[in-house]
């Protein structure tokens, strides 16, 4: 039986206080337990059952990692702050992105300058670049003399590891990272014609400039466009399935192990490694990737909202009929659906009703909590006669 704890900011400056010491533990049970919350337009941090750690007294936050977390400051800008709230950074920063594997970028507009932090809070390189954007694999896409000028690579020690002399590049995915050449200029437009190719992480050129799109690798091969037909190549350029599509939806190739979304001819279906259709073209209106073993699809037309979404498996099969008006991603087993307008419910993941459909909105599942919002009383009413109302919040566990 699901146990529902009450989550009322309203009454968040009523509960005690607690100090780092009492929650931390291990780090990653503190990082689960302490949860971003929002009191009027400022945010804090607190535990799921209510308990408050940090009192709401910042601007926004992002989620703690490795015990640092990112925070706005009024009239001062972002900085980096441990579970008492002390400021670990020596200057206040227009951005800090979220911690992912242990990296988090900075920006300084004013003097146009981009940095990364490490885990432990500390600046391993801050420099005149334009962007600076996470890759897999230690490496960093960094672009100077504009958003899309020159790009390159640099390591996590900042060092240049791929010069920037490409006219585009993308991170880099399973070993791979995409690479643009010009070929010309359009004299229209004024912007350069490239062709695409395919860099390893020590810079070779590994397959050459020769496509017209090229998406990042997925599981062992990549999508390209070769003329203006779509098909699918290996990690050293080998054609596995021919340029016979005309797109591949979401710019993603295969989702759990096997399975591509493409279209033809106006239809869309799905597709395994060696070609072979998994749902036939025309069966589905839509198909969405993958997530937790479950895609989204949908049967009917938007724009007069008449489509009904159910989800299939990796191998094309339908396991939940295309009968909700609304209907999220899989997250840790559970999906966030609804029959009608603002009645929503969770199911599992072959289709059973975890718990009423009675919700105004459900947040997918994170660290084995999801997010239910219920509409209360009216708080006020407008001269138009539309109501405002006061949500309430509450976690719903499994």
């Amino acid at each position: 039986m699901l146990k529902f704890l009450i989550f009322l900011f309203i009454f968040f400056l009523q509960i005690h206080c607690v100090t780092s010491k009492e929650v931390i533990g291990d780090i990653k049970s503190f990082e689960k337990d302490w949860v971003p919350y929002r009191k009027k337009n400022k945010w804090g941090f607190a535990g799921p059952t209510g308990k408050i750690y940090l009192k709401a007294e910042y601007q926004f936050v992002r989620p703690f990692s490795n015990g640092i977390a990112p925070v706005l400051l009024k009239d001062k800008g972002w900085a980096l702050i441990n579970p008492e709230g002390d400021i670990l950074t020596p200057d206040y920063y227009d951005s800090i992105e979220p911690f992912e594997k242990g990296y988090s970028i900075f920006k300084i507009k004013e003097k146009n300058e981009f940095g990364i932090f490490n885990k432990n809070g500390e600046i391993i390189t801050r420099k005149n670049y334009s962007r600076i954007e996470k890759s897999s694999n230690h490496r960093f896409l960094v672009t100077i003399d504009g958003y899309y000028g020159m790009f390159g690579f640099i390591n996590k020690k900042g060092k240049e590891v791929i010069p920037l002399n490409y006219d585009y590049a993308r991170s880099f995915t399973e070993k791979r990272a995409v690479f643009g050449k010009a070929i010309g200029m359009n004299k229209k437009t004024g912007k350069k014609i490239l062709k695409f190719g395919y860099l390893t992480r020590k810079g070779k050129e590994i397959i050459p400039p020769i496509y017209n799109v090229a998406h990042s690798f997925s599981n062992g091969l990549a999508a390209v466009v070769k003329g203006s037909k779509l098909g699918f190549i290996d990690k050293k350029g080998n054609m596995v399935i021919p340029f016979i599509y005309d797109m591949v939806d979401y710019g993603v190739g295969f989702h759990e192990k096997n399975a591509s979304i493409v279209r033809k001819d106006r239809e869309i279906f799905l597709i395994d490694r060696k070609g072979n259709t998994l749902v036939d073209p025309g069966k589905y209106d839509s198909i969405e990737p993958f997530h937790d073993g479950r895609a989204r699809v949908g049967k009917g037309n938007f724009r007069k909202k008449t489509i009904r979404f159910g989800y299939i498996d990796p191998t094309g099969k339908e396991i939940i009929p295309c009968k909700y008006s609304y209907a999220e991603d899989f997250s840790e087993g559970y999906a966030s659906v609804a029959m009608e307008k603002n009645k929503f419910g969770y199911i599992d993941k072959e289709g059973n009703k975890i718990t009423d459909f009675k919700y105004f909105y459900l947040d997918k599942f994170k660290n084995g909590f999801g997010i239910a919002k219920k509409i209360m009383s009216p708080l006020e009413e407008l001269k138009d006669k539309k109501k405002v109302f006061e949500i309430k919040e509450t976690f719903i566990d499994k």
